[in-house]
């Protein structure tokens, strides 16, 4: 996680480099951790408190892809919410 509480999401180039979220999937080599065989884990419990439609938007880029979890982000904008990542 970040340092302050809030991630930055380390897609977006920042985030903290010791959250073990990011070094989990920097040592397995998947882009996102809902892209990981073992999604979800261990990690993403004290995560998803915090981040409670993240768990949703995972589940939705494991089974219909980014074209539609890209959709979802896209929707979320354009009514003023944040993305999820």
């Amino acid at each position: 996680m970040s340092v302050d509480g809030i991630c930055r999401s380390c897609r977006e180039g920042s985030g903290n480099p010791a959250c073990k979220v990011r070094m989990c999937a920097k040592e397995k080599g998947v882009e996102m951790c809902a892209l990981c065989e073992s999604y979800p884990c261990e990690h993403f419990n004290e995560f998803f408190n915090g981040y409670p439609a993240l768990k949703n938007d995972n589940l939705i880029l494991r089974e219909k892809g980014w074209k539609c979890w890209g959709q979802l982000q896209d929707e979320r904008l354009t009514k003023g919410l944040e993305r999820s990542l």
